[in-house]
């Protein structure tokens, strides 16, 4: 079911490069905990985009909302449901760090759907 699960998240979700940031521009990189050969979602910009590769395009989902829980938001887009859930230890939100696990659930229009584990690391300009 694990190896199911990860062709199809390769099938849907391609790693990237890393993104050239201006000067004092952050992002958080979303990489598969199995695969970690390329982030397969960038956060950045205010209010957050997700920024994905799919069928060699990149694609933009805007967030829906705001943040909802500890570390969970949803980015929808294109026919594209996009859902990061992260745990986030004590300290970690008042630090301004990011935490290094969670899940990534992905769901196309048509209701195919994969869950991802993740690591999740800050990205910054100086």
């Amino acid at each position: 079911m694990l190896s199911a699960s990860l062709a199809l998240a390769a099938a849907v979700l391609e790693p990237q490069a890393l993104p050239r940031l201006d000067k004092g521009a952050c992002a958080v990189l979303v990489w598969s905990a199995a695969e970690p050969r390329g982030p397969l979602v960038v956060l950045s910009g205010s209010p957050p985009v997700a920024r994905i590769r799919r069928d060699g395009r990149l694609k933009l989902l805007p967030r829906a909302g705001e943040p909802t829980g500890e570390g969970r938001q949803v980015f929808r887009g294109l026919g594209l449901r996009l859902e990061l859930d992260v745990k986030l230890g004590r300290g970690l939100i008042a630090a301004g760090e990011v935490t290094p696990e969670g899940v990534l659930s992905f769901r196309e229009g048509d209701g195919a759907s994969v869950l991802i584990p993740v690591r999740v690391a800050p990205l910054c300009q100086d």
